[in-house]
């Protein structure tokens, strides 16, 4: 149901007020839900009235559109937190019994905070009097899959699963998650490779960092005494026992001065 919403700028901070209409109702179960949760992904509101208007008012400050954040290209990464972001919102509404028709899904109303690269639903706890279509995620889902631009590294393999998942008759929100998060764990696992290759080390470097360590203090401590001749036997065996260090610990310690 389409809502007349006002873009209100304040200083440094932007604002969203929704001015309550003469025919409104409060949904005040839904209200009194998310003023006393933090519900992830809800962007909060403070209720108020202003120049004698009771109005919603939302902080949108640092946050972009939904449809100004899709025409800027984005990582594999950033589109696939995107669509977890939204499915693990919807299983989640579910559990605190929250109306889905009284969600603006209009994607000029969807924010992302640009700081924290999170998705932000406004939530309006008025209620609806007219029937409405009842929501489709998988429709949603698929809109914003057509209409984002997606870094092109010849890794699309993955977007025709996405695709398939969603074109399930049966569409099953929990199975597009544990495909969504698979993902990611494939994701930070090559980041991960990748990182450590970028960090390989040539072997001449660690031999000079071998030869040039310094000997650990602890080897330097003396013995105690039986006659010059036994003692001078005894200190030198216990450098050449010592004073060898391993080559996992020579790498480690390269590695610590490198980064």
């Amino acid at each position: 149901m389409k809502r007349d919403f006002t873009f209100v700028k304040e200083s440094t901070r932007n604002y969203l007020h929704y001015r309550l209409q003469d025919n409104d109702q409060i949904d005040l179960f839904c209200k009194k839900m998310i003023e006393c949760n933090k519900i992830e992904a809800i962007l909060p509101f403070s209720f108020s009235r202003i120049n004698l208007h009771k109005v919603f008012c939302y902080n949108i400050s640092t946050k972009l559109p939904l449809d100004q954040y899709l025409k800027n290209t984005l990582t594999h990464g950033q589109f696939v937190r995107l669509l977890l972001d939204i499915v693990n919102f919807f299983i989640t509404t579910k559990d605190y019994m929250l109306a889905e028709e009284q969600l603006i899904l209009d994607h000029d109303k969807i924010y992302i905070d640009t700081i924290l690269d999170r998705i932000y639903f406004v939530y309006l706890p008025i209620q609806v009097r007219t029937e409405i279509k009842p929501f489709n995620l998988a429709s949603f889902l698929k809109e914003i899959v057509t209409n984002a631009k997606v870094d092109d590294d010849g890794n699309e393999g993955y977007l025709s699963q996405i695709l398939s998942c969603l074109n399930k008759k049966n569409f099953s929100p929990h199975d597009l998650k544990q495909l969504l998060e698979t993902y990611l764990e494939t994701e930070l696992s090559v980041v991960a490779t990748n990182n450590l290759t970028m960090h390989k080390i040539p072997i001449s470097s660690v031999i000079e960092s071998t030869s040039s360590a310094p000997v650990e203090s602890t080897l330097l401590t003396e013995t105690p005494q039986k006659s010059n001749q036994s003692s001078d036997i005894e200190t030198s065996s216990t450098f050449e026992q010592k004073a060898p260090r391993s080559f996992n610990s020579i790498l480690q310690n390269f590695l610590f001065k490198s980064n």
